[in-house]
């Protein structure tokens, strides 16, 4: 499932998400919410935020994770934020010939 919203997007329980659009996950014009549970798990995409992103509980997140962290029009979340027992990896493959990552800086 690829899920592109005009605004947040608010994902709980205990999901398995592979995405249909080869390498984006979600999208969103607002806030990006996932809060999982054992077992939930989110493969090779793209998650994208144009505000804050917030990610807890237990889930395993296959993907490349990124915010914007504009400004807070959606009231859903104010930070952004990782919390609980997940593990994100990205080794910079999102198995598809459509998305490439060309260029990464690291702000510190």
């Amino acid at each position: 499932m690829t899920l592109i919203a005009e605004g947040s997007i608010e994902i709980n329980g205990a999901p398995k998400f592979t995405p249909d659009t080869p390498g984006v996950l979600f999208v969103t014009d607002e806030d990006l919410v996932v809060l999982g549970t054992p077992g939930a798990t989110f493969n090779a995409g793209v998650m994208l935020a144009h505000e804050q992103i917030e990610i807890g509980g237990n889930s395993a997140i296959n993907a490349l994770i990124m915010a914007e962290d504009a400004a807070n029009v959606s009231t859903l979340i104010t930070g952004n934020s990782v919390h609980g027992s997940v593990i994100v990896t990205y080794n910079g493959n999102l198995n598809n010939d459509f998305f490439t990552v060309s260029g990464w800086r690291d702000v510190r």
